[in-house]
């Protein structure tokens, strides 16, 4: 039973009169820093997204000219769609870097619950999935897109410390919840 303890295991302490009392362990900074680790990721990887996609889409950085003046000489059917998927990718980069910055503070905290950790252990996996597909079914996807197959593994390496972390603060919610369901 993953929530009772044990006198003289972690978890106890003694009272003034010497005896052995059951104290609510919470989760440990290590565990709630490694656990976050994740979802800073994403985050860095999200305002890079932003910041490029600011310069280049934006302000025309590198051999691109800014969206406004590509607008000016383009018919509207053409524009319109393009201008369109390029706010939708800005959004996106957004939303994806929102999210993941409030992943990553309602995950430090002590008490995120149960629902936070499967909910959050639900999305990697689906992402690991996902990939897996993508590189079984269309090989030469990743050299499309510039990466090398170690980049690949690091990614489910990555994707697979994120479910690790994920299941352990969800245990140690459980043990958390369980104890103070007793009192």
């Amino acid at each position: 039973m993953p929530g009772r303890r044990v006198p003289g295991e972690l978890g106890w302490k003694l009272d003034e009169q010497g005896n052995e009392v059951s104290v609510t362990v919470e989760p440990g900074l290590p565990l709630r820093l490694l656990s976050i680790v994740p979802f800073l990721l994403v985050a860095v990887t999200g305002v890079v997204a932003l910041i490029g996609w600011i310069v280049i889409v934006v302000l025309g950085g590198g051999v691109r000219e800014p969206i406004w003046t590509w607008i000016a000489h383009t018919p509207a059917r053409d524009a319109v769609p393009q201008v369109a998927l390029a706010v939708g990718l800005g959004l996106a980069a957004l939303g994806i870097t929102l999210l993941s910055m409030w992943a990553a503070m309602r995950g430090f905290s002590r008490s995120a619950g149960r629902l936070f950790w499967r909910v959050a252990e639900a999305v990697f996996s689906l992402i690991a999935i996902l990939l897996l597909i993508v590189t079984v079914t269309k090989p030469g996807i990743a050299a499309a897109l510039g990466l090398s197959g170690g980049e690949w593994f690091l990614v489910f390496g990555l994707l697979g410390y994120s479910l690790v972390m994920c299941r352990l603060r969800e245990r140690r919610s459980e043990i958390f919840s369980e104890e103070e369901a007793h009192e």
